[in-house]
């Protein structure tokens, strides 16, 4: 019997397949690649030497030979997933940054998402305040912010309203699959994750599409635009040629819009802490360790770098980001 590889099963889930077989087929098969492709190359090795690439259209740089910068956070794989593999050299620290739902807040800004980005503003967690607005929840009596939905105050009002930790996960994937999808049914291939029907996140999908108006109709500009030129560009300007069918089209032309945007402030961050001593060990999707010594304490100019104001669509944005210093 032939092995159906991992991206065949990845298609039947990205249309819409929602089976708890197919998604333990897929753990099993994403293991299979940990286990492989990232811990077995390490075996015996006291030092490695990964590759830059640009494996991405998007322009994302990434890390191979062995792929690093992929290395899972997950928890079931430890207390940082199988992050804790790779330390810095004896002598020098990280300090990793990551942007934190930067692509999110790119699709808030650009869509002019007032009730995300009032919620940016305030400190408060987006998809708590999209869950309020989504499912009418009475107003808690606190600000409703990641550390405050922590406190004794915040669980007895989450427990009061009924709003759990399964709906706030319901609500992110929703709104991170609404960014770019064309149907929103496409997030029910995150019920058996999520441990939820399919009908119930899609019932959630169209409530949170109906709180977004000017997202679906952003999105459809966007679409259009690709499609009409046959080409998209990030807010920096750079050029992506598009080819294929209308589909494939405007899907890449979103993605580059929005993705290579990401890609472009990473690549300008990263050569900005540069030039104040801190260079890239390696990259991690939105985030990336910078290598620096020992003895270096700066972190109120690197802070300034990350997250400085950036101008998209002649407005100015500035993200949050998380950071994290790592010892050998």
């Amino acid at each position: 019997m032939r092995s159906v590889k991992y991206n065949d099963l990845k298609k039947l889930q990205d249309h819409d397949e929602a089976s708890p077989f197919l998604q333990a087929r897929l753990d099993f098969q994403e293991t299979q690649v940990l286990l492989n492709s990232h811990i077995a190359p390490l075996v015996g090795r006291r030092r490695i030497y990964p590759q830059m690439v640009i494996p991405q259209a998007s322009g994302r740089v990434g890390i191979s030979d062995p792929p690093v910068g992929n290395f899972t956070a997950e928890p079931g794989y430890g207390p940082h997933g199988l992050r804790d593999v790779v330390r810095p050299d004896k002598g020098y620290k990280w300090i990793c940054a990551d942007f934190d739902g930067v692509e999110f807040w790119i699709v808030a800004h650009r869509s002019q998402d007032t009730v995300a980005l009032a919620a940016k503003a305030r400190g408060h967690d987006a998809h708590t305040v999209n869950a309020i607005h989504m499912f009418h929840y009475p107003d808690p009596p606190g600000e409703p912010t990641k550390d405050w939905l922590k406190t004794s105050e915040g669980i007895e009002w989450r427990e009061q309203v009924g709003f759990t930790k399964q709906i706030r996960d319901g609500v992110k994937n929703i709104a991170y699959t609404a960014q770019y999808a064309k149907k929103i049914e496409t997030v029910a291939r995150y019920s058996v994750k999520l441990g939820m029907l399919p009908k119930q996140l899609i019932e959630f999908g169209h409530r949170y599409l109906k709180l977004k108006p000017r997202l679906t109709a952003w999105k459809r500009e966007r679409w259009e635009a690709a499609w009409r030129r046959k080409e998209a560009r990030t807010a920096f300007g750079r050029r992506r040629r598009l080819l294929g069918d209308r589909y494939q089209v405007e899907k890449e032309g979103l993605n580059h819009e929005v993705q290579g945007t990401v890609a472009d402030m990473m690549k300008l961050t990263v050569v900005a802490l540069a030039e104040i001593g801190c260079h890239m060990a390696l990259q991690r999707h939105d985030g990336w360790c910078s290598s620096v010594d020992m003895t270096w304490d700066d972190m109120t100019s690197y802070k300034a770098i990350v997250e400085r104001t950036w101008e998209i669509d002649g407005r100015p944005i500035s993200f949050p980001a998380e950071y994290e210093t790592i010892e050998a």
